[in-house]
């Protein structure tokens, strides 16, 4: 863990304004942020309507499986058993200038962890989740790529 957080430190410049162009460390613009946030602030997890990723998905299979006759393959069962979560998972994160920002967080652990703790309830599993990411999180050096 520690050389790879090397490898990406050394790579990257670490931004503290989310405002500030990212450069790389031999000063170009780069496209690739590495943001330290000086506090997280909340962690959010609003309700979103999975009706329209699971039509997505349906059309997704429909033409995998026209695709599999025409190359006469089988469609991958993780296709089939894939499900939407309900939530999309935000932070609230403040920056050295004291602005707080709404960050997606785009992660397959966080949806695997939702998936793991479901079983337990709505509200439970929400609760685990905030726990991990939010309490657990602030206790450690942590880092955003945007």
């Amino acid at each position: 863990m520690k050389a790879r957080k090397k490898y990406v430190l050394r790579t990257f410049s670490i931004i503290l304004k989310i405002w500030k162009p990212p450069q790389t460390l031999n000063g170009k613009i780069s496209s690739l942020a590495t943001f330290k946030p000086k506090e997280l602030v909340d962690f959010i997890a609003e309700p979103k309507n999975c009706q329209k990723e699971e039509s997505k998905k349906e059309e997704i299979l429909y033409n995998l499986r026209m695709q599999g006759d025409l190359i006469n393959q089988d469609i991958p069962e993780y296709w089939e058993m894939a499900q939407s979560i309900p939530f999309t998972f935000y932070y609230k994160s403040k920056d050295d200038s004291g602005d707080i920002y709404k960050l997606m967080i785009e992660d397959w652990e966080i949806m695997m962890l939702y998936r793991n703790c479901i079983k337990y309830g709505k509200e439970k599993a929400l609760h685990d989740i905030k726990k991990k990411y939010l309490e657990d999180f602030r206790k450690r050096d942590i880092y955003f790529f945007l």
